[in-house]
């Protein structure tokens, strides 16, 4: 579909589309409980669906989605407390919004169109599982412990970006700004 640069993925929730980076299991893509990334994309959500995975890898261990009418970034813990670390924001669809979350050892932060709109950490859920990095990272979908896909998105993703490294709030805020279409970064004048 057209996309927020040139061309993007798009989703239906009906044809359950997704992209899986294969080999993605393991390697600098499996990071730790704690370890410091960065998971980005644009995100144009065609409906007010309230649970939809934008990047995920696996249930239990990270990802970037749309949960309860948030834009929702979350890792999963199982010490010394069980369930997923998340920051929210409330989220809007029918147009392209960058979307970015930072894990940087015990401090994580979610932003939207380039600014930090939630540094706090809750714990949701208790959880009896044991996180697990065995899975592929999926763009549009969620893989649930068992093997099941579930949550697949409905709209268009573009520019996924996936960091070794926890980014800046001006690392982030400069990529929004070269991106966003009335491109903020490069001013002509006469």
């Amino acid at each position: 579909i057209d996309g927020m640069i040139g061309n993007a993925g798009g989703f239906t929730i009906a044809s359950k589309s997704y992209i899986t980076i294969k080999n993605s299991a393991s390697g600098a893509l499996n990071f730790p409980q704690n370890g410091s990334y960065t998971i980005s994309a644009w995100v144009n959500a065609d409906s007010t669906a309230s649970n939809r995975v934008i990047i995920g890898k696996g249930d239990l261990q990270y990802y970037l989605r749309i949960h309860s009418l948030n834009w929702h970034f979350a890792e999963y813990h199982d010490t010394p407390s069980k369930g997923w670390e998340f920051t929210a924001s409330p989220y809007s669809h029918g147009k392209w919004i960058f979307v970015c979350g930072v894990r940087n050892g015990s401090s994580q932060y979610l932003y939207v169109d380039g600014v930090c709109v939630d540094s706090s950490k809750t714990l949701m859920g208790d959880s009896d599982g044991t996180r697990t990095d065995t899975f592929n990272i999926d763009i549009g979908r969620k893989l649930q412990p068992d093997g099941s896909a579930n949550l697949h998105f409905s709209g268009g993703i573009d520019e996924v970006r996936i960091c070794t490294t926890a980014r800046s709030a001006d690392w982030i805020k400069l990529s929004y700004n070269n991106q966003c279409s009335d491109n903020h970064l490069v001013k002509f004048g006469n």
